[in-house]
């Protein structure tokens, strides 16, 4: 899987404007935007509540594999419906709009579950992960690029 630019999705953003013949402008979500649509008016640091230990819906703690494909956990959430994979799948950009910079958010299937919360937020170009060698009992620290586990949705403009 090639990794996604910000280019790439905001030309997809604008395709789609464009395909659908439609005035509603597309965009990639702010982050509160990001944190209402994981929340809806909670505080917690999941879309599901403030409980880590759920197995079957965050991403895979430590472990990673080429042949892994993306996770498909994480699909509860408060909003209606609910957003799949919005923590635990793969880090999705959001716009911080009080400094301008764009984020990597939620954590992504190759990261620790603590690194995979609605409040987890990237900026760097690169980050360390601990990849479990074999039967588990070694790890190894690889630095990687965010981009290369990064993928994007789109929040619409609502008619007022």
């Amino acid at each position: 899987m090639a990794p996604i630019s910000l280019d790439q999705a905001e030309a997809y953003a604008s395709w789609l404007r464009q395909a659908r013949d439609d005035p509603h402008e597309y965009a990639i979500p702010t982050v509160a935007q990001y944190l209402r649509a994981g929340r809806g008016d909670a505080t917690s640091r999941y879309p599901w509540d403030d409980n880590p230990n759920r197995p079957d819906l965050i991403c895979d703690s430590f472990r990673y594999s080429e042949s892994r494909p993306v996770s498909l956990l994480g699909r509860l959430g408060r909003s209606a419906p609910p957003i799949v994979g919005l923590v635990g799948n793969v880090l999705e950009f959001v716009r911080d709009t009080e400094s301008g910079r764009l984020l990597r958010a939620g954590g992504c299937y190759v990261m620790p579950a603590s690194a995979c919360t609605l409040d987890s937020f990237l900026d760097a170009d690169w980050f360390s992960i601990d990849v479990v060698i074999g039967d588990g009992a070694d790890s190894v620290n690889v630095p990687v690029r965010p981009a290369s586990f990064t993928g994007f949705r789109l929040v619409r403009q609502l008619d007022r």
